[in-house]
């Protein structure tokens, strides 16, 4: 009887651990928080099942299962993360040991978001569960967290590299510190981040990450986020302990860093292969040189990453009197891996050298939260010494949101934004100034404090920088000045008095969109409008163009060799298509603008300002205006 019942109870063990083996390997087909991939090979042009999704997990326990699985033996051993094992420098001339890079776990190429491919999902197919958690991801995130925490945080890349940049050897490179601030990022795209700059850097260059916490109130940014970096040797989080925003958080990382160079990057970027090296290489031969990267962008909706094309053109910094920053494309130099100056700098990446960082004044510690910094660090570093460079070499990916999903301390985004931005054309713009005012307008000008910035004025006058238009004339020649106009302001119907013409030109959604009318003073930069002298009517880079049938105006890219894109601003105060020969009028409606024969009628008449606006137009501008 004694061994009847010692062979069930051996029985009944055995079943259990073969169930409790059987129900490991059913959750073990998919693991959905960050840094966990599905073993299921996934293409990415085929959609993932509803049953392969995760329902309503708790961050808490992502958070718990990924330091779990990072402090286990066997990721140690196969990572070799927390000892890098040491090897003999190739460099006879030193006898320091350097490190080698860690050894990855071999991954499955066909895992969601693999070698930066999409992860494709029908939110239609999702449970009511699901769709909860996806429209949550995106109101925290202005992303798709839901398919990012998908992804593994050691996700494989391309090499999105030239050959020739391959072949290139670099010595005697400075090391680096990789400054990362963020306020309430996700844990999944701050985590992959801060891998792919463990992972794909050189360890003998990489001194530090540090994380500045710009008083995030996620709980999984606390203690999780603490216990989960002293994992690793080179990460540290440093804290702000009321909010301060990102130019605060910036300061904080930049001075509880230690290595001859600093890189600024955001929160939700991936580094690729060979990104390091060709950045600290041209600060090591001029320390006065500002570098960024080719920034590529991980597309937020599904995170594959879109590389740019940089075969013919490079993006670089464009200059913009709404004092935003705007890409355009530049010829690639001979040979195509040499630096191209840039006018400006991206906010989301950043390279310097700390002594010419510091040698500059660092950001602007007025600044409130964000917005205007990459800019005030441009014009510092070519009008006090140095330049700004694109480095066709390095590759970093980038989520581009579609808004800040950020509080603002109980401020406006706007006002917090034009506040720092007067603030940078007070100091920097010299008389340039007036064609950012007339972007806000005159009122509105006089309503904001920008604070008292005598101090970084001083600054300026200290390091004995040149001008604005010596800035101009070296960085962007070509640059747009309202003052090579002969009429400018908002354009008010006769007819309508409080209606002007307006239109927002969002340049991501720009080509085809169409005039419009609006109530007057609604959004000033949306009305205020150039007439210029090759006949273009513009704002920024984008002019007025008849539509496809000639009946309405759409807004495009200046091309002012083309007769589509002039008009006339005749004595009758009507306004003339060259091209369609025919009359801008306003309709009944007092919202929809059309393009009609030309008649004597109010609805066609417009007030306009006659004359070239306020504003300087220097003696090199109006000697490239004659050689044209």
């Amino acid at each position: 009887m004694i061994r009847l019942y010692s062979y069930m109870f051996y029985l009944n063990i055995t079943v259990y651990i073969v169930t409790f083996y059987f129900m490991y390997l059913l959750m073990s087909n998919y693991k959905a928080s960050s840094g966990i991939h599905f073993k299921k090979q996934l293409r990415d042009t085929n959609q993932i099942p509803v049953s392969k999704l995760r329902s309503s997990t708790p961050l808490q326990n992502e958070v718990e299962r990924d330091l779990k699985e990072r402090k286990s033996n066997e990721f140690w051993v196969q990572n070799n993360i927390k000892g890098y094992s040491k090897i003999r420098s190739n460099d006879s001339s030193t006898d320091d040991l350097m490190y080698s890079m860690p050894v990855l776990k071999e991954r499955d190429l066909n895992g969601p978001g693999e070698m930066g491919k999409a992860v494709i999902i029908d939110e239609k197919n999702l449970t009511t569960e699901q769709k909860i958690l996806w429209k949550a991801g995106w109101d925290k995130n202005a992303f798709n967290q839901y398919v990012s925490d998908m992804i593994s945080i050691e996700r494989s890349l391309p090499d999105y590299r030239w050959p020739e940049c391959k072949n290139i050897t670099y010595e005697n490179l400075p090391q680096v510190s990789v400054v990362i601030p963020f306020v309430n990022e996700s844990w999944s795209t701050l985590l992959r981040t801060v891998h792919s700059v463990l992972n794909r850097s050189p360890p003998h260059l990489l001194k530090e990450v540090v994380l500045c916490d710009d008083a995030s109130s996620m709980e999984h940014l606390g203690k999780p986020l603490d216990d989960y970096v002293a994992l690793f040797e080179k990460v540290s989080v440093q804290r702000l302990k009321n909010r301060g925003g990102l130019i605060n958080a910036r300061i904080l990382g930049f001075n509880h860093s230690t290595a001859p160079v600093v890189i600024f990057l955001d929160s939700h970027c991936e580094v690729t292969t060979g990104w390091l090296e060709p950045l600290l290489d041209r600060i090591k031969n001029d320390d006065k040189t500002i570098v960024t990267a080719v920034m590529d962008i991980i597309n937020a909706e599904d995170f594959h990453v879109q590389t740019y094309n940089i075969e013919q053109t490079i993006p670089v910094g464009d200059l913009e009197w709404t004092m935003f920053f705007k890409w355009k494309q530049v010829p690639v130099g001979k040979p195509r891996i040499k630096p191209v100056k840039s006018a400006t700098l991206i906010g989301c990446f950043i390279g310097v050298s700390r002594t010419f960082f510091k040698y500059i004044g660092m950001f602007d510690p007025g600044f409130f939260i964000w917005g205007g910094e990459n800019l005030e660090l441009s014009f510092k570093a070519w009008m006090c010494g140095g330049c700004v460079e694109t480095v066709p070499c390095s590759h970093v990916g980038h989520v581009y949101k579609s808004r800040l999903p950020y509080a603002w301390n109980g401020q406006q985004e706007g006002s917090v934004i034009e506040r720092n931005l007067l603030r940078l054309a007070e100091v920097w713009l010299d008389d340039y100034k007036e064609f950012f005012y007339q972007i806000v307008g005159p009122e509105r000008v006089s309503e904001i404090n920008a604070g008292n910035f005598s101090d970084r004025v001083a600054l300026r006058q200290n390091l004995g920088c040149k001008n604005f238009s010596w800035y101009l004339q070296q960085a962007i020649p070509d640059v747009f000045l309202p003052s090579e106009c002969h009429g400018w302001g908002p354009i008010k119907n006769q007819l309508y008095p409080d209606v002007c013409i307006d239109q927002n030109d969002n340049e991501s959604n720009l080509k085809g969109s169409i005039i419009r009318g609006a109530r007057c003073g609604k959004m000033m930069y949306q009305q205020q409008w150039y007439h210029c002298h090759n006949q273009t009517i513009r704002r920024k880079r984008a002019c007025w163009v008849p539509t496809d049938k000639n009946t309405s105006i759409a807004f495009d890219f200046c091309n002012v060799e083309k007769q589509d894109f002039q008009w006339e601003y005749r004595n009758d105060n009507t306004i003339y298509s060259v091209y369609v020969q025919k009359c801008v009028e306003m309709q009944p409606d007092q919202k929809t603008i059309k393009l009609a024969r030309c008649s004597d009628t109010t609805n066609q008449k417009w007030t306009w300002k006659r004359g070239p606006p306020p504003g300087p137009l220097p003696d090199w501008k109006k000697k490239h205006q004659l050689s044209n």
